[in-house]
């Protein structure tokens, strides 16, 4: 069985922000999706209110659960009106005011701010600012997914089962809470990044490692192995990993028996990863002992089997 992931998720020091659907989830009360509004104590509505210019912008850091309507108005107003040039579509302006009228029962659109202003910038067009959401390099983004998956964006703000996370690749202490179990994975309906990127679902070797290989590695490889891992995958991305697979092919079968003795329905995969233009050749390789072979590449490369 060959399986083609193209576009996969990878690492690249930037901005990995998910976006969790979970099964269950706790109601947001009144004042929330009131979205934090109480018109006996404000005149007016200010998305931003109490955040600083830097709170308004979501790249790798800080770290941030992103869980309540007025949280993920705020990423969703930054995403959807920030813009580092021009103003905002006046359409998408209009159409989340009423949403925040709505919310808030304030009748007059010219009480609703969405943006703040820097009293000592000169430059009428560069006073406004609205935010901005930095676009992931790693993963899915979270809007990508919501358009993809027909996400009313109104609902992604109501519906407390979305909850929006923002983290970088290089820190992902989102990925520690999940493995200290702090996170239970079991609770996600689905996650934009891909539950199984969490889980440590994919449990890999890179070829070039067997060389060295010893008993110590044998060990740490079983330690690794728990009740989330479902696959072993042995991973290539160049011609000569294919010499050293071969050429450790008893190192190889010792650790998928290992393995299965470890966990007898974990799978066994050859992973190829195939980021460049060059062709890699596998037709040397016995693939008998593998379950599936899956090729990550890109969109416009093609990859020989």
């Amino acid at each position: 069985m060959i399986n083609i992931r193209r576009n996969v998720f990878e690492t690249n020091s930037s901005s990995m922000h998910s976006l969790v659907i979970t099964k269950s989830a706790r109601k947001y009360t009144a004042k929330e999706l009131a979205l934090g509004y109480d018109p006996q104590y404000h005149k007016v509505f200010e998305l931003w209110r109490y955040k600083d210019r830097e709170d308004m912008y979501y790249e790798r850091s800080p770290f941030q659960i992103l869980s309540t309507p007025i949280e993920k108005l705020q990423y969703y107003c930054a995403y959807t009106l920030g813009t580092w040039k021009n103003r905002p579509a006046k359409k998408d302006v209009d159409r989340i005011k009423k949403f925040i009228m709505r919310q808030t029962g304030i009748d007059d659109p010219a009480k609703v701010f969405l943006y703040r202003v820097d009293r000592w910038d000169r430059d009428e067009d560069k006073k406004r600012y609205y935010g901005v959401v930095v676009g992931n390099d790693t993963g899915e983004d979270p809007m990508h997914f919501v358009e993809r998956k027909h996400i009313d964006w109104e609902d992604l703000i109501l519906n407390p089962k979305y909850i929006i996370i923002v983290d970088g690749d290089e820190i992902q202490n989102f990925k520690d809470l999940v493995e200290a179990r702090v996170i239970n994975t079991d609770n996600f309906e689905d996650i934009s990044s891909g539950v199984d990127f969490w889980n440590d679902a994919n449990e890999g070797i890179y070829t070039g490692w067997l060389e060295g290989w010893d008993e110590e590695d044998d060990k740490q490889l079983v330690s690794e192995i728990d009740d989330k891992t479902k696959t072993l995958d042995f991973r290539i991305s160049e011609q000569e990993d294919v010499d050293e697979l071969n050429k450790n092919m008893d190192k190889i079968k010792k650790l998928i028996k290992l393995a299965k003795d470890t966990k007898p329905e974990i799978r066994i995969r050859l992973v190829i990863n195939n980021y460049t233009t060059e062709v890699i050749g596998v037709f040397s390789v016995d693939k008998s002992i593998f379950e599936e072979i899956v090729v990550e590449c890109d969109d416009e490369q093609v990859v020989g089997l």
